[in-house]
C-alpha cells in the first residue's frame, strides 16, 4: 500500500479490485514508513499512468470516485474532449494531456497541458457541453469554467483560489491563472503592451466562474427571474401586458435576469416572449435582444438543434433529438444531451431544467429540487422521470422501476414525490387532486389507478380512480371493512391492512393484499380501466395495489386462482385452480388453453379454467390425437401437429395444429392455429400484423414447411406451392420467416439482414444459396448469401469463359453469363453451367428472373446429360438447359 492511491468501501473499508462488481468508492493515498492513509477529499484526476486513472467527482452526497484507463479514442484536444485526458503522440511523444479549452479563448486553437513530473501551475479549464464530462462539477447558468490546479500528474478543483481582486484574470493564450502582479501578460503582435483581447475577465465562485459581464448592480428589489428593461437606470420589471405593448426601442433595453431582491443581478440567456409566436433571443453578453424567425420544422430536425424555437403546427422548443415540448405558460422540460442550435440562446445546457412562463423562457435555477430525488415531467400525454443531480444542478434520465405516488407542482407539469410518512398537509378531497400514481419500468412510465396506504402513525387509505384526478379522494374510517365476505356485487373494498376486496373469475370474492412484488388477476368493474368485464393485471407494492398499461412480462402468464406464480410453485394443492392469461403491456389480458411444463410434470389448462395433472398416452405416431402430448419409445414427450407431423417439446418455436377434435385442451375451435411451445407452455400465439393471405415458412425440427395465413377464422394453411423467394425472418418467432413482397426497397446489403432464400417444392422448402436482385433502375443492384452475410456481387462482366455463371443486370432482370459476350435472363429454368477449372453447378432462376439460386446437380443428374443429350456439344457451349421430362 505504500505511495499509492487505493480505492475503497467505505461501508466495510475493504479493496476495491478491478474484478468487483462495485467500481465506485471513496480514495485513500497511502504512504510513509509505517504506511498511513488519508482520504483524498478534492474533486479531478489522480493520474498514476496511462491504465490507472482515479476520477472524482462530487455528485451531491459527497465525493465519489472511480477507476479508468484514458481513452484511447481520444488523442487530440477538441470540443468532444475538453475536461479530460488523452494521450498525445505529437512529435514521437506519448504523454498525457489534459484538454483545457477548445477555441473558447480569442487565440481560437485548442490548449491542452501535459501531465508528468514537475508540471505545476493554476489553469482555467473550460466546460464540456457533455454535462457527464464535467468532472469538476461546471454547473451555473453562465458559468463556463473552472480554475483547476495543477502539481504533477494530479488535478484537482481550486475552490478556494483567491486572487485578491474583484475578478480573476486568465491568459487567454495559455489559459493560464495570471497571478496579482504578473508581469507575463499576452503582448499585443509587434509590441510590448498587453493584449487586452487576449485576458479574460471572471467573476469567480467556489472555482467556477462566468464572464465579469453577465453581472450587474440594478437599482430593483426584484427577485427571480424576471424580464427587466434598464431605460437608463430605471429598472422595470416586465408583465405580459408590458411586453405585449412594447417598442422595438423598448426591447433593446431589455435582457433576462436573475435578481437576489438586493439589486445584484445576473444576466441569463433565453428567449423573451413579447407576444404569442413573437420571441427576442438573449445571450449572456451585453447584445441587445434579437427578433427570432421562427422556421418550419418537425422533431426529427431537432438533432443538434437543442434550444431553437420551431413551428410544427404550433411552436415548440426542440428538447433533444426528435423531441420537442410545446410553449405553454407553466411547462418546464429537460434539454437533452442532442447538441445545442447555433441559433439558440442556450450554451451547455444539457440534462438541465428549461421553464417558460408568459414573459420569458430560460434555465430554470430556482426550481427547489432535493438531490437524488426523482421529478416527473409531463410532455404531451408522455411521462419522463429524471433524478436530480445537486452537484451538478443537472436532470439526468433515471431508469427506475418502482410504482410511485407523486403530487403535481402547482400549475406546472412537474411532479414531485409524496411523503406518505407524513400526509397531513393532505386533509381532505381537494388536497389530493394533485395526486397520480406512476408506475415505471426501467424509465418507461405509465400513469397508473388504484389504491394507496400511508405510513403515518396512523395510517390512512386513499383512492386514486381512472375517472380523473377531480374524484381523487380519502378513504373514510367508515368505508374500510373489516372482511371480504361479499364482494358487494362487484364494488370494491378496502379492508383493514389495505387488502382489496373484490372478484376475480365470476363473482368469487377474493381480498388482494397489499404485498410487494405481488400480482393479480382480476374481473374489472370501472374503475381501474374504465372497462367492464375485462380480465386485468393489479400490481402491489407495500403501499398502493394499481393498474397501469404498462405491463412488462408479455405474453403467456401463469396464475393460481387469482395470484400470478411461476411453474415452480405448482402444488399438489393448487394444481386445480390454474389458469393461463396471454398478457400484452395494457395489462388486460385474455384466457387461453395450453399446457405447461414443468420437468417431467405436465398440466391441462382449459379456458374454463379448469387444469389438472396430464399424463401422455404412450404412442408412436399421432393418429387420432392431434393436440394432445405423447410419450414414444424413447422416454420424449411429442406434440401432435397433425396424424403424421409432430415436434419434440424441447424444440422450442411456433408450429400449426391441424384439424382437431374436442377432447384436447386445445378443442376443434383452434384447428390451424399457431400455438407456441416454450421451456415453461404450449399455448395458442398469434404473429403482430398478420394480414390475410400473408405466407410464412415454418421449421419444423429440420424440415421447413409453407404455409398460408386466411384472417376468415384466424387459420395458418398448409400450403402445396412451388416458388424460389425471398423470406425474412419474424421478430420474436425465431422459426418464423415471412414471405417477401418486395426488394425494390433494398438499398444495401444492411437491407437484407434477417433474409432468407428458399426453393420450395410442393410446400416442402430448403433454404438456398445465390442471387437476388435489390431495388430497381437506377438503385437496382445484385446481392448474393454465399458468404455468412448478404453482399453486393462485383463481377458481373462475362467476356470469357471464365466468367460463365456471372449475373448481371437487364431491365430490372438477373442475366446469367451462359459463354463469352453472351448472356440470357434466368427465367423459370435450370441451367448446368460449368467454368473453367470447375465443376458443374446447378442455377435456377424464378419466374421474374429477380432470383438465382445454385445447387449442386447431383451424380445421377449429370450423368443423365452426359449420356444421352448433350455431350456433342460439351466443349462448345459449357451449358446445358434442364429441360422437365
Amino acid at each position: 500500500f505504500q505511495n499509492t492511491y487505493n480505492l475503497i468501501n467505505k461501508i466495510n473499508y475493504s479493496l476495491i479490485k478491478d474484478t468487483d462488481e462495485l467500481k465506485e468508492g471513496n480514495l485513500f493515498y497511502c504512504s510513509g514508513d509505517p504506511v498511513s492513509c488519508n482520504e483524498v477529499t478534492e474533486v479531478g484526476y489522480y493520474v498514476v499512468d496511462a491504465s490507472t486513472v482515479y476520477t472524482c467527482k462530487d455528485i451531491g452526497a459527497g465525493l465519489t470516485c472511480t477507476k479508468e484507463a484514458i481513452d484511447e479514442t481520444i488523442t487530440s484536444c477538441d470540443a468532444a474532449s475538453v475536461g479530460k485526458l488523452f494521450m498525445d503522440s505529437t512529435g514521437g511523444s506519448n504523454n498525457i494531456n489534459l484538454c483545457l479549452s477548445n477555441l473558447g479563448s480569442p487565440t481560437k486553437k485548442p490548449l491542452s497541458i501535459t501531465l508528468s513530473i514537475g508540471s505545476s501551475g493554476i489553469y482555467l479549464l473550460e466546460k464540456n457541453a457533455d454535462a457527464a464530462a464535467n468532472v469538476f462539477g461546471i454547473t451555473g447558468s453562465n458559468d463556463q469554467y473552472a480554475i483547476v490546479k495543477v502539481k504533477d500528474k494530479v488535478v484537482t478543483l481550486h475552490s478556494t483560489y483567491d486572487s485578491g481582486l474583484k475578478y480573476v484574470y486568465v491568459n487567454a493564450v495559455t489559459s493560464k491563472v495570471m497571478e496579482r502582479g504578473d508581469k507575463t501578460c499576452p503582448p499585443k503582435t509587434g509590441t510590448t503592451e498587453p493584449d487586452e483581447d487576449n485576458i479574460l475577465e471572471l467573476s469567480c465562485s467556489k472555482g467556477k466562474c462566468k464572464s465579469s459581464e453577465s453581472e450587474i448592480v440594478f437599482d430593483t428589489t426584484a427577485k427571480g427571474i424576471n424580464v427587466l428593461k434598464n431605460d437608463a437606470g430605471t429598472i422595470t420589471v416586465m408583465d405580459s401586458s408590458g411586453l405585449g405593448s412594447a417598442t422595438t426601442d423598448d426591447m433593446a433595453k431589455m435582457g433576462i435576469y436573475n435578481c437576489d431582491g438586493k439589486g445584484h443581478c445576473e444576466k441569463i440567456p433565453g428567449y423573451i416572449i413579447k407576444a404569442a409566436s413573437t420571441y427576442y433571443k438573449v445571450d449572456a453578453s451585453s447584445a441587445a435582444p434579437a427578433l427570432v424567425t421562427v422556421p418550419e420544422k418537425t422533431a426529427t430536425d431537432c438533432k443538434d438543434n437543442v434550444g431553437l424555437i420551431i413551428n410544427e403546427s404550433t411552436n415548440k422548443i426542440c428538447l433533444d433529438d426528435g423531441v420537442v415540448g410545446a410553449i405553454t405558460t407553466g411547462n418546464s422540460f429537460i434539454f437533452g444531451t442532442s447538441g445545442i442550435s447555433a441559433d439558440a440562446p442556450f450554451t451547455n445546457a444539457a440534462n438541465r431544467m428549461v421553464t417558460i412562463t408568459d414573459t420569458y423562457i430560460a434555465i430554470d435555477t430556482e426550481f427547489a429540487a432535493e438531490n437524488s430525488k426523482d421529478y416527473f415531467i409531463k410532455n404531451g400525454d408522455n411521462f419522463h422521470v429524471y433524478k436530480y443531480m445537486q452537484a451538478t444542478g443537472t436532470f439526468n434520465p433515471d431508469e427506475v422501476t418502482d410504482i410511485m405516488v407523486y403530487q403535481k407542482i402547482g400549475t406546472t407539469n412537474v411532479f414531485k414525490e409524496v411523503d406518505l410518512s407524513n400526509t397531513a398537509a393532505f386533509p381532505d378531497k381537494p388536497s389530493v387532486a394533485s395526486w397520480t400514481i406512476f408506475d415505471c419500468i426501467k424509465g418507461k412510465c405509465k400513469q397508473a389507478y388504484g389504491y394507496v396506504k400511508s405510513n403515518d402513525a396512523t395510517v390512512r387509505y386513499f383512492v386514486i380512480p381512472q375517472s380523473g384526478s377531480s374524484n381523487n379522494d380519502i378513504i373514510a374510517s367508515d368505508n374500510i371493512s373489516a372482511n371480504c365476505a361479499s364482494a358487494d356485487s362487484g364494488t370494491k373494498k378496502l379492508m383493514t391492512g389495505g387488502a382489496l376486496c373484490v372478484t376475480y373469475h365470476d363473482t368469487d370474492p377474493v381480498s388482494l393484499p397489499m404485498e410487494n412484488g405481488n400480482t393479480y388477476i382480476i374481473t374489472e368493474t370501472a374503475d381501474f380501466t374504465g372497462a367492464t368485464s375485462a380480465k386485468i393485471v393489479i400490481k402491489a407494492t407495500a403501499n398502493t395495489l394499481t393498474y397501469s398499461a404498462n405491463y412488462a412480462d408479455l405474453g403467456t402468464n401463469l396464475f393460481s386462482g387469482y395470484q400470478k406464480i411461476s411453474k415452480r410453485q405448482i402444488t399438489t394443492q393448487n394444481k386445480s385452480t390454474l389458469s393461463l392469461y396471454n398478457c400484452p403491456d395494457t395489462g388486460i389480458c385474455t384466457l387461453i388453453p395450453g399446457y405447461v411444463l414443468n420437468g417431467n410434470a405436465i398440466y391441462t389448462i382449459s379456458a374454463t379454467p379448469a387444469s389438472d395433472v396430464y399424463t401422455p398416452a404412450e404412442a408412436d405416431d399421432c393418429t387420432g390425437k392431434l393436440g394432445e402430448i405423447i410419450q414414444k419409445a424413447d422416454g420424449a414427450y411429442y406434440l401432435c401437429l397433425t396424424a403424421a407431423l409432430d415436434v419434440a417439446v424441447t424444440h422450442t418455436g411456433n408450429y400449426v395444429l391441424g384439424t382437431l377434435d374436442s377432447s384436447n385442451v386445445f378443442t376443434n375451435t383452434n384447428s390451424d392455429k399457431l400455438i407456441k411451445v416454450s421451456e415453461d407452455f404450449i399455448v395458442l400465439d398469434t404473429i403482430d400484423g398478420v394480414q390475410d393471405n400473408d405466407e410464412y415458412i415454418i421449421k419444423i425440427d429440420d424440415a421447413y414447411k409453407a404455409y398460408k395465413y386466411v384472417s376468415e377464422g384466424t387459420k395458418y394453411t398448409a400450403e402445396s406451392t412451388s416458388i424460389i423467394h425471398v423470406y425474412k425472418a419474424v421478430n420474436d418467432h425465431d422459426n418464423v420467416i415471412k414471405f417477401v413482397s418486395s426488394l425494390t426497397s433494398i438499398a444495401a446489403e444492411a437491407d437484407l439482414s434477417g433474409h432468407r432464400l428458399f426453393k420450395c417444392t410442393s410446400g416442402d422448402c430448403v433454404e438456398s444459396k445465390g442471387y437476388v436482385l435489390g431495388g430497381a433502375d437506377a438503385t437496382a443492384k445484385i446481392y448474393s448469401n454465399f458468404g455468412e452475410n448478404w453482399a453486393p456481387v462485383t463481377d458481373v462482366t462475362c467476356t470469357a469463359d471464365s466468367h460463365i455463371g456471372n449475373p448481371s443486370i437487364n431491365s430490372n432482370k438477373i442475366q446469367l453469363c451462359m459463354a463469352a459476350n453472351s448472356s440470357a435472363d434466368a427465367t423459370a429454368s435450370s441451367y448446368l453451367l460449368k467454368k473453367a477449372n470447375t465443376s458443374y453447378k446447378k442455377y435456377t432462376g424464378n419466374a421474374s428472373s429477380t432470383i438465382v439460386i445454385m445447387e449442386e446437380p447431383g451424380k445421377k443428374f449429370i450423368k443423365f446429360f452426359f449420356s444421352f443429350f448433350f455431350l456433342p456439344f460439351f466443349s462448345i457451349f459449357n451449358i446445358f438447359k434442364y429441360i422437365k421430362k
